[in-house]
């Protein structure tokens, strides 16, 4: 029967394939392990292979690591579109400023 042990380096493996580093990896494998145990009521060592339960959560861990990395991916990019000034603007705003502008360049004549 594997330890406890042998079941961390199972999980570790499986998100360290999927390209996650070591930091990643180790808080998804917590992760697993506190959803297995909180669902199933029992450590996911206490069989002789892994339950298919233990995979599927490991695999729900991994796809909501991703997503979450992509949420931040987007808010960093809007982030540097707000420091850059390039965020999209509204047609109507954009022509509003442009005849406030105009009217201003005029009166300074």
């Amino acid at each position: 029967m594997p330890n406890r042990t042998s079941w961390h380096i199972v999980l570790r493996d499986y998100f360290t394939h999927h390209a996650l580093q070591r930091e990643q990896t180790e808080e998804c494998v917590t992760q697993v392990f506190l959803r297995y145990s909180t669902k199933a009521g029992a450590p996911p060592w206490d069989g002789d292979t892994p339950s298919p339960l233990l995979w599927r959560l490991a695999r729900d861990v991994l796809c909501e690591h991703f997503r979450q990395q992509g949420r931040q991916k987007q808010r960093a990019e809007k982030l540097q579109g707000t420091l850059a000034g390039t965020l999209p603007i509204c047609p109507d705003v954009l022509a509003a400023d442009r005849s406030v502008s105009g009217t201003v360049r005029s009166k300074e004549r």
